[in-house]
């Protein structure tokens, strides 16, 4: 793993955000349960494969977010997937590729949506694809649907447990 990567995290508790993340901008953390090490490591190798990581140089970071039950969002509730979908209808227009827009849209979504409460939501949750190739979810993936992930939006409230070297 990166020494500056790992600095980084460490001492500074900082960490990359992505501007370009499947469900927007922010910094992406697979649910805690007993396979997200197995999404973490397949997302890893995903990215290796795609050339966006370099092979031997991975992590599998444990982290607890605290955020106020306020400032968290939760967008795989019915009434909140109501309401993306037809924010979404309204602003794609007929040719368009909603797979470039993707993320994008939920960035605008939620500045929307903050700007409508007078709130600002640190967290929230979606559901993702699992990455390509990870055989281990994909047994799961028909029981469970897509694996829930958090995005960060605010840095500040991730406390880091620790990092696990992918080898």
């Amino acid at each position: 793993m990166s020494p500056i990567f790992t600095q980084d995290i460490t001492q500074h508790n900082s960490f990359q955000k992505t501007k370009d993340g499947y469900a927007g901008s922010g910094i992406y953390f697979w649910r805690f349960n007993d396979y997200a090490r197995d999404l973490a490591v397949c997302w890893y190798n995903h990215r290796v494969r795609k050339g966006k990581f370099r092979e031997n140089e991975g992590a599998v970071i444990y982290v607890d977010i605290r955020v106020r039950e306020d400032e968290f969002l939760d967008l795989e509730t019915p009434f909140m997937k109501d309401i993306f979908g037809t924010f979404a209808m309204m602003q794609l227009g007929e040719n368009d590729d909603i797979r470039e827009q993707k993320g994008a849209m939920y960035d605008l979504f939620i500045e929307q949506l903050e700007k409508n409460m007078g709130m600002k939501y640190q967290v929230f949750q979606i559901r993702i694809p699992p990455p390509k190739k990870c055989h281990t979810y994909s047994k799961l993936h028909l029981l469970l649907g897509e694996p829930l992930c958090y995005v960060v939006r605010d840095e500040s409230c991730i406390d880091l447990e620790k990092i696990e070297e992918i080898k």
